[in-house]
């Protein structure tokens, strides 16, 4: 073999070795933290007993790299091996019960701390399906909040660079793959199947490192850390890859280009009112991408406000719910949400790809196409919004999050009256609307049941 081979060998090797190694996952340590009368975790879930779950909570321990793109928009080394301890929260089934799934959730941090959204609007199918959730603290500000809310259960905690919640995020993951591994939080459960979460600002982490780090991001004997991902709540943007790089607000790197299932869910609030509109980086249907667009939905509908208010309200003292102008939108997102999980994860297990994409209409202004009640044109429509008893807009006014609440206006007695001149009238088109949404794939049964329930016990009609 001559010399010249001989280098043109070892410098490929030593690239693949090291484009392998950016983010697959190292030594992670994992520290169970007792529940006691005097410390209990940020963001437990209210009561999983309930529906028969276990909540624990660890700190994690481990180094990741921090990242930056060079000169030609590759990913490369910043600084190596940089020490971090944050935590996660770890939701599960009795091992019996546990079906192989694992979502994994970058907790978002968008309030100053950590909120659970896709937990709130997935886990009705999680604990139907015996899938087990798992949230991941990503940011520095959530970290801070944590040491401030209870100094003894989480001092110990840091992160000095943002940057570092892609190994984080991708180390758990791995990690959660290890059945056998004394560090695993859900050693001796059989994962077959992992799913990386976001909602919102962390839906943009999830597009930066589905983008940049799934193809490196890699479990024992190779295998990915993830098979998928939920992208939900998002805007048109990506996130930076460090502390100090400018956010991908207007960048390509905004759009989904993962060589995996990924689905996007958006409400109409990111399609139609934010800053850089999730329309912006609509993309078509391909063998490993979906969106999914719900006219009507809120970032923040009133189902997701109550949830996440009770455990504010818990933790902070806060109201359940905000004092917002206008009545609070009762569309909920949480039932399209389950059903992409749904068929993103059947898609993963047997290549069933899930039903085509849906689009909320837009006009040439990038404004939302509107019909004569006032809503939202296209899209995947649920029965509120097909079978509707008012309008449904994307936004409210008051303090944060009105803004992002979306709000309801009720039609008049006399509309409603023409509309639907007998409950029965009512309720069959209910029937109707959900049924076709079950038949496309947009709608789970047990969803289009509590339609149909809700509707038969209306007044509406009588």
């Amino acid at each position: 073999m001559s010399r010249t081979l001989q280098r043109w060998i070892g410098t490929t090797l030593a690239c693949l070795v090291g484009a392998l190694g950016a983010s697959q996952a190292g030594a992670i340590e994992t520290e169970r933290v007792a529940v006691t009368a005097t410390s209990t975790p940020f963001d437990a879930a209210i009561d999983p007993g309930a529906y028969g779950y276990l909540e624990d909570e660890y700190l994690v321990s481990g180094t990741g790299n921090v990242y930056e793109y060079d000169a030609a928009g590759a990913v490369r080394v910043r600084t190596h091996d940089v020490p971090y301890r944050s935590r996660i929260l770890v939701r599960r089934p009795p091992p019996h019960r546990f079906r192989g799934v694992v979502l994994v959730e970058l907790l978002n941090p968008t309030a100053g701390y950590d909120i659970d959204f896709e937990w709130h609007n997935t886990r009705k199918l999680l604990v139907r399906e015996g899938y087990a959730w798992v949230g991941v603290t990503i940011k520095d500000t959530a970290i801070d909040f944590l040491k401030d809310w209870d100094p003894a259960r989480y001092g110990t905690l840091a992160m000095s660079d943002r940057g570092l919640a892609y190994d984080l995020f991708a180390q758990v993951a791995a990690l959660l793959r290890e059945r056998n591994d004394p560090e695993n939080p859900l050693r001796g459960y059989r994962v077959d199947v992992v799913v990386g979460t976001g909602y919102s600002q962390s839906a943009d982490y999830l597009t930066t490192f589905s983008n940049e780090f799934h193809d490196t991001a890699l479990a024992a004997g190779g295998r990915h850390a993830f098979d998928g991902y939920l992208h939900t709540g998002g805007n048109g943007a990506a996130r930076r890859l460090n502390s100090t790089d400018p956010e991908l607000f207007i960048d390509d790197r905004r759009f989904n280009r993962v060589a995996a299932p990924l689905m996007r869910v958006q409400s109409e609030t990111e399609v139609g009112i934010f800053f850089y509109s999730s329309a912006t980086t609509r993309q078509p249907d391909s063998p490993t991408f979906r969106v999914y667009e719900i006219a009507g939905g809120s970032h923040a509908d009133a189902e997701t406000l109550e949830r996440t208010g009770e455990v504010a309200a818990r933790d902070l003292g806060l109201p359940v719910l905000p004092a917002c102008q206008d009545p609070l939108s009762p569309l909920a997102v949480g039932p399209v949400h389950r059903s992409a999980l749904a068929n993103l994860v059947r898609w993963i297990r047997t290549g069933t790809p899930p039903p085509p994409s849906r689009w909320i209409e837009l006009d040439g202004d990038g404004l939302v196409v509107r019909d004569g009640d006032g809503n939202a044109v296209g899209g995947i429509r649920l029965p509120p919004i097909d079978v509707p008893l008012g309008t449904f807009e994307p936004g409210n006014i008051g303090p944060l999050p009105c803004p992002l609440a979306g709000s309801f206006y009720a039609f008049d007695p006399a509309t409603l009256g023409v509309l639907y001149p007998s409950h029965g009238r009512y309720v069959s088109r209910v029937v109707s609307s959900a049924l076709d949404n079950v038949r496309a794939g947009y709608l789970l049964p047990g969803d289009a049941l509590g339609y149909v329930v809700e509707a038969a016990r209306s007044s509406v009609g009588h």
